[in-house]
């Protein structure tokens, strides 16, 4: 998965950065989420992430990795205490959203755990800008949702390219139960810091195209309009490129 990027770097510039930190994993206790938090931890999912992130990125401090309850479907960066917070919400929610995709329960469970990733790995993106001081220019969140993408797509592996298209699905889900609860114009919530759950599903899709149109070619059509799809190789390799440019003085 982010060997990818280590590679494709190797050699080009030295790590201007002294590595001082890490990403380390927490726990909280818990009220209603105990015995899910415990299974994850017990397959060892944030350990194994978190090792992989800390092989490739050296960092000046800790950053502090966990599960959480949040009252609320979300996951976040904190800047201020410089930690990640996976909402226990958010992975039940998925769970539910999937499952009124698909009859299989591990297919369900699979599909979850790959958009859960995936937003993990967005918010990863988050305290880097953060923590690292990147630059970013337009908006942020989408900026991160293409880190995200750039970490599972550049080695064209379909099963790392497979949690990007979970990602993908879920925010379709989401346009959907959008335009439910939509009753006029003025429901639309532009106001948000994220892309509305449509345009995040189209781009999803479209880079996962973009990076291997080969492979993906049947996502063209109604999946994914044909005059976008024309520019979505491109577009992979614009954002990508300029993600491992920016990552060149961090990667160990």
């Amino acid at each position: 998965m982010l060997s990818s990027i280590c590679l494709l770097v190797m050699g080009v510039t030295l790590p201007v950065l002294q590595d001082r930190g890490d990403f380390v994993v927490v726990r909280w206790k818990m009220e209603y989420y105990g015995e899910m938090a415990n299974m994850l931890h017990e397959a060892e999912y944030l350990e194994a992430i978190t090792y992989e992130w800390n092989n490739l990125i050296a960092l000046p401090y800790n950053v502090s990795v966990g599960f959480g309850e949040c009252g609320q479907v979300n996951a976040f960066y904190n800047p201020e205490t410089k930690t990640i917070v996976l909402c226990m919400e958010m992975l039940d929610y998925l769970i539910g959203a999937f499952a009124q995709m698909y009859d299989d329960e591990a297919v369900v469970y699979e599909a979850a755990m790959g958009a859960y990733t995936f937003i993990m790995h967005h918010e990863l993106g988050h305290a880097l800008v953060d923590v690292l001081d990147l630059p970013v220019t337009g908006r942020q969140e989408d900026a991160v949702d293409q880190l995200s993408a750039t970490l599972f797509l550049l080695d064209a592996n379909p099963e790392t390219a497979q949690i990007v298209i979970d990602a993908a699905l879920f925010f379709l889900h989401q346009a959907g139960k959008d335009e439910e609860n939509t009753e006029s114009y003025a429901d639309i919530p532009f106001v948000s810091q994220h892309s509305l759950n449509p345009a995040r599903f189209y781009n999803l899709i479209c880079w996962v195209f973009g990076s291997n149109p080969e492979v993906y070619w049947e996502f063209v059509g109604e999946d994914l309009p044909e005059g976008r799809a024309a520019q979505c190789p491109g577009e992979f390799r614009r954002f990508s490129d300029a993600w491992l440019r920016i990552m060149e003085a961090y990667i160990k």
